[in-house]
């Protein structure tokens, strides 16, 4: 790899960002933790097991990341893979490849080899960071690669020089800050290329959303490697808060950190709150959870009796957030749902941010009225620039001006959104749609299920019919009939399920979501398609 001389400074956390003779200046990622060191230097910035983390600390790992990659030859706009497990390392990450003017790609550790491989290959890493426990992985998926692997230990371990205080300083807005890629069910994953200015907005969003104050204690056991977790790493730094850090989500290791650091806030999809609560049901000791405030809760709907049960053992705040990866990626939250209860909004995914405008539009674009189904279409300063190297599906999702999420939704008055499916999700049975994520929400209310997915079914009389995969709690005695009356009493007869199939478990893609390519295969495998 060549190394020009130009490369050998990373980035300053004392200079403003890029202006001209006036005091306006385009936001980047470096202002959050500049911020954060002038104000709360001396604070506990993070806590990693044993590592603990002032800010002006925190500063300096990222530096020597920085520093680091620019002596291995990496220059401005060259990809820096990242694969690991969540780590203190990977924290800093976050903020010194951006700010030395380097593209983070957080790699999903939960790939096979193959997936992972086509993603390495997509985007052309210079360098992949690793821990120790991923490097030989690594090392043998860049085997036929350009790209340099090298342990986390190894940058911060380097001597690192004075940081010229220029550097760095106009890395912009515009800059393209990192690539994240999207767990899709079928095709070529899409690297969603967000800017400085997108995470920077999306970071405020969740500020003023949330409420993150110097105050709070965040902790990190959602995978890092997702937005779901990262979301949070700018704007709880940007108020000075502190970042607790654990490998990955275990329940024990989870309320244990909880305990020990006073945490406030933390992510969860809906399958780890299950794994918790039940955690703590089975747990003899009586730990101290008083600490939090706020659960954020997203990635799939939540049945309410999952939520009422949280809401009662946790005794904090819940709030749902909706969005995607393109928008960095928030669009909605519905914060408050313990005192939702009862009223029909605790079945949205709540309002625009602020700073986010969406609306629900027909296939020509026109605004939907209240109550009608259409697609989520969204716009503002959040929003992905488009798809790594796929101009093609950068133009037919980002067009005239908006973003077209591919998820369907209705509206109401209050401007509340009901996510009733994706477009690409509609079963066409008998003529009729049905929207599997609105199934999927009936069957999520019934108490013994633990996760269902809902796909369609070759079907010799409708076409397309309803089918179900299901996991039912341990020690069930749950049958398909119960499964059936209790669908019956909630939505219309041809929306119900028409088969079921029972699992202990369903199967995943990388990013942890439900394959439902690979639920539907096996029923479609004797035809030359996979829908009617």
């Amino acid at each position: 790899m060549p190394t020009h001389e130009s490369a050998a400074a990373p980035a300053t956390w004392s200079s403003a960002s890029e202006g001209g003779d006036g005091a306006t200046a385009a936001q980047d990622l470096v202002w959050p933790l500049r911020r954060a060191v002038g104000m709360y230097g001396r604070s506990v910035a993070v806590v990693d097991g044993a590592t603990r983390l002032s800010y002006e600390e925190f500063r300096s790992w990222a530096d020597r990341i920085a520093a680091g990659l620019a002596r291995r030859g990496a220059v401005r706009g060259d990809r820096i893979g990242v694969l690991g497990a969540n780590s203190a390392e990977y924290l800093a990450a976050y903020f010194g490849v951006p700010a030395a003017g380097f593209v983070l790609v957080p790699l999903n550790a939960r790939l096979a080899d193959v997936e992972l491989a086509s993603v390495i290959d997509d985007c052309e890493p210079a360098v992949v960071l690793v821990d120790e426990a991923h490097r030989t992985r690594a090392e043998s998926l860049c085997e036929s690669t350009p790209a340099v692997v090298v342990d986390f230990g190894h940058l911060l371990d380097d001597p690192i020089e004075r940081v010229d205080p220029a550097a760095g300083a106009d890395v912009g807005s515009d800059a393209l800050a990192a690539i994240f890629y999207t767990g899709g069910t079928t095709g070529r994953a899409k690297g969603a290329m967000l800017t400085h200015g997108n995470l920077a907005a999306n970071a405020q969003h969740m500020i003023a959303g949330l409420g993150y104050s110097a105050d709070d204690v965040y902790l990190h056991c959602s995978p890092m490697f997702h937005l779901g977790d990262g979301m949070s790493a700018h704007p709880m730094t940007w108020v000075g808060g502190r970042h607790v850090v654990v490998p990955r989500f275990d329940p024990a290791a989870v309320v244990q950190a909880i305990e020990a650091e006073g945490v406030t806030c933390t992510f969860l999809v809906p399958t780890m709150l299950t794994l918790l609560l039940e955690y703590l049901d089975r747990t003899d000791s009586n730990p101290d959870l008083s600490s939090l405030r706020l659960v954020v809760h997203g990635g799939a709907p939540i049945a309410p009796t999952l939520l009422n049960r949280a809401m009662e053992r946790l005794g904090c705040s819940f709030t749902q957030s909706y969005g995607m990866t393109e928008a960095g990626p928030i669009l909605s939250f519905l914060p408050g749902e313990d005192r939702l209860l009862g009223s029909r909004v605790l079945r949205s995914a709540g309002r625009p941010v602020v700073g986010v405008e969406v609306r629900v539009v027909r296939p020509d674009g026109t605004d939907c009225e209240v109550g009608e189904t259409g697609e989520i279409v969204g716009r503002g300063p959040n929003f992905a620039r488009g798809y790594w190297r796929q101009p093609e599906v950068t133009r037919e999702r980002f067009r005239g001006g908006w973003y077209w999420s591919g998820d369907l939704a209705y509206r109401d008055e209050d401007h509340y959104l009901y996510i009733v499916g994706r477009a690409g999700d509609t079963i066409i049975s008998g003529g009729e749609n049905v929207y599997a994520t609105e199934v999927e929400a009936v069957l999520a209310q019934h108490p013994d299920l633990v996760e269902a997915a809902v796909i369609a079914v070759p079907s010799s009389q409708w076409g397309e019919q309803v089918h179900a995969a299901v996991v039912i709690r341990p020690g069930s005695a749950t049958t398909e009939s119960d499964l059936d009356r209790h669908c019956r009493a909630l939505i219309a007869g041809y929306k119900i399920p028409r088969s079921y199939e029972f699992h202990t478990q369903l199967p995943r893609t990388g990013p942890g979501k439900i394959d439902k390519l690979a639920l539907r295969r096996p029923h479609w495998a004797m035809l030359e398609r996979g829908v009617s």
